[in-house]
């Protein structure tokens, strides 16, 4: 598939689509070898977006349901990760992540529809309900994989607002960190993140009310890339190697949507 990509610079949605097919195949053929029986695999990530390619994890969730035997149906989903996931001499298929299921690496393997429902409703951040607005069915038990999407389609759009972000939490460990530096050093200790907000600000444009949040997002890109050029260029560094002719510094923006690079002018 990379080949076809190279040789027939094929558009980049397209061979989304062509390497999501094959992993789509491939999940159905692993489920059919574990004979997981019950088992439904739910894409997530990339895949669930069906934005797969070559580089790309197999984010993926098991459910089962209630009354089946979740350590039968554990060591079948272990034995699919460790079939699609084994080096041989061939190589290896793809990676298996299953750490987006609720708790990460800390939670069960295995989920139930009616665990998934309390998770939403009760523990789930709203990026996690965000995330997970990709999952669809990949493989297994449909009907089980369809109770699994209801599920989601009624509580995760719902999960509670109040509880504090990732970011939140963030903010104030690293608040934290940085007080207790302050407060170990004797001197100010300012958060790594701070520093990070301190050092893209000065290169940031006023703001214009007059622009769509998109066009202001693309704006302050921009900004921020021609911000980083200056800043390197103003080092005594890289003055020395332009004065040699031995470096050029070009500011570009890769687009994501289109794999082309736009080159910024000066």
């Amino acid at each position: 598939m990379g080949a076809r990509d190279v040789v027939e610079l094929r558009d980049v949605y397209e061979s989304f689509e062509a390497t999501t097919a094959a992993a789509e195949d491939v999940m159905a053929t692993a489920v059919r070898l574990a004979e997981a029986e019950g088992l439904a695999v739910m894409a997530l990530g990339r895949l669930g977006g069906g934005e797969f390619d070559l580089l790309s994890d197999a984010d993926v969730l098991f459910v089962c349901d209630e009354g089946d035997d979740r350590i039968a149906l554990t060591k079948c989903a272990e034995k699919m990760m460790h079939v699609l996931s084994a080096y041989t001499r061939e190589g290896t298929v793809f990676s298996l992540d299953a750490r987006l299921r609720p708790r990460g690496g800390e939670g069960e393997l295995l989920s139930t529809p009616a665990q998934l429902t309390a998770y939403f409703e009760q523990e789930a951040q709203p990026w996690e309900a965000l995330m997970y607005t990709k999952m669809r069915f990949l493989a297994g038990s449909q009907a089980l994989g369809n109770r699994a999407t209801g599920t989601l389609t009624r509580t995760a759009a719902r999960a509670p607002s109040d509880r504090p972000s990732a970011a939140a939490v963030l903010r104030r460990r690293t608040d934290e960190f940085a007080a207790l530096m302050t407060r170990d050093q004797g001197s100010q200790h300012r958060s790594r993140i701070q520093l990070l907000v301190d050092s893209i600000l000065p290169g940031l444009p006023p703001y214009d009310p007059n622009l769509s949040p998109g066009e202001r997002t693309a704006q302050a890109i921009e900004s921020n890339i021609r911000w980083t050029v200056h800043q390197i260029l103003s080092t005594p560094e890289a003055q020395a190697r332009l004065k040699e002719g031995r470096i050029k510094i070009v500011g570009a923006l890769f687009e994501i949507a289109t794999g082309s690079v736009r080159f910024l002018d000066s």
